[in-house]
């Protein structure tokens, strides 16, 4: 993920995005460290999605430390958590203590093809990572970045720069390797043939990256047992994919704005303790809707979600709707937009 003009780039580089920003008490959202470029701290353009990100503004009390906020911009996918750190520096704003906690807020941001698909996990891994080896010293490289803004530098100030320079370039060659790992992984998948795996390498392809690196004979992973994905190339045989879950309609009530989503079980077996959200995504806010739990869901069984929506007749662009399920571990199981524009 770190760019050196004197080695060779690496293949995975150019995959995603990690921001990794702090709540300050002066300022407001500031970013701390910016893989693979920190210069994208100066596009307005760029960092619009990471300053409005909905995950911002979530009360400590309405989340857990599995959750993680997906908000969509443009063609890319924003996934972000907020985790709470020890703290030791000197706060800028009265009644706040040393001792206070510091706000961390993680986000990856990667394309929409295959963000939904790794972007959680890929968030995962990284946090367990920062909380594990970062937590007590992740101020310090808050106290690094205040320092160099200072005007006068004195040497306990230069002595914080250079603690705090040091702890960042770890932090960062951590998550250097915490993506390149994964990504490595999810590509040596054991099944050929999972629909996760194909599209992963198809992806990587089309972006023009090596990867024969990755995928190595002496494993017996051969290219000519994956099927990628041929966007130019149209089948003529018919075929779906089964999915755990499918939605078999949506519709809205005009008259009160009540919006209802037949959803079916296509799985063989009973599922227990699911858990479904409808969430409501406008600009950079995103609200839930609906929260339920379902003890029992049976087999092929079709359940109907009802639940009230505030959005307008001639909904905007950027304004649709996420419908997620998640098992016990809240770990997300299915997700799927809906755009408002097509609903009756």
């Amino acid at each position: 993920m770190t760019k050196n003009d004197d080695a060779k780039e690496d293949p995975l580089e150019s995959l995603c995005d990690i921001y990794i920003c702090y709540f300050d008490e002066a300022q407001g959202h500031v970013p701390l460290l910016i893989c693979p470029d920190e210069t994208i701290k100066d596009d307005s353009e760029k960092m619009k999605p990471i300053y409005y990100h909905s995950i911002w503004f979530l009360d400590k009390s309405e989340i857990t430390e599995s959750d993680h906020v997906d908000l969509e911009y443009g063609d890319k996918i924003y996934t972000a958590r907020k985790i709470y750190t020890t703290s030791k520096r000197k706060k800028q704003r009265a009644g706040l203590e040393d001792e206070t906690p510091e706000i961390i807020v993680i986000i990856i941001e990667l394309p929409i093809d295959i963000g939904e698909l790794f972007g959680g996990e890929l968030l995962n891994k990284i946090t367990v990572n920062i909380q594990k080896k970062f937590e007590k010293s992740l101020y310090k490289i808050i106290e690094c970045e205040i320092a160099k803004k200072g005007i006068s530098k004195t040497a306990i100030t230069n002595k914080i720069i250079e603690e705090g320079t040091k702890i960042k370039e770890k932090l960062r060659e951590e998550i250097k390797n915490t993506c390149k790992e994964y990504f490595s992984s999810v590509i040596k998948q054991a099944d050929a043939n999972s629909i996760k795996k194909q599209k992963a390498i198809s992806f990587l392809l089309l972006k023009g990256i090596d990867i024969t690196h990755i995928v190595r004979n002496d494993h017996k992973e051969m290219f000519s047992n994956l099927r990628l994905f041929n966007l130019t190339k149209k089948s003529t045989h018919a075929f779906s994919i089964k999915t755990p879950f499918k939605i078999l309609d949506v519709s809205k009530n005009k008259d009160n704005n009540e919006l209802e989503i037949v959803v079916k079980n296509n799985k063989d077996k009973e599922l227990h303790d699911i858990y479904i959200r409808i969430t409501h995504v406008k600009d950079f806010f995103e609200k839930d809707i609906l929260t339920l739990k379902i003890e029992l869901w049976n087999p092929k069984e079709d359940i109907l979600f009802s639940a009230l929506i505030n959005a307008s007749d001639t909904p905007q662009d950027n304004e649709y709707l996420f419908f997620t399920i998640e098992n016990l571990n809240k770990e997300k199981i299915f997700s799927q937009k809906i755009d408002l524009n097509f609903l009756s």
